[in-house]
């Protein structure tokens, strides 16, 4: 679990996302993606699944993600 967290975080920064973002992109709440960066809390196993599909899609280009955050 722990690993996937790091996944996250590193996909966040690789592709300049805020948390809010990120939080839109993934359909949770800025405080979830918080509060699992910071060790508080663990996503569920919906959110576990989500954070995986996106993690294995790879990067994106930064005109994708914005349309993707305003989308949402």
């Amino acid at each position: 679990m722990d690993n996937l967290i790091k996944q996250l975080e590193d996909y966040r920064l690789k592709n300049r996302l805020t948390q809010a973002e990120l939080a839109k992109l993934l359909g949770v709440s800025y405080v979830s993606i918080n509060k699992w960066l910071n060790g508080h809390t663990r996503p569920q196993k919906l959110q576990i699944y989500q954070i995986e599909q996106l993690i294995s899609r790879g990067d994106r280009d930064e005109e994708e993600v914005c349309i993707l955050c305003k989308n949402k």
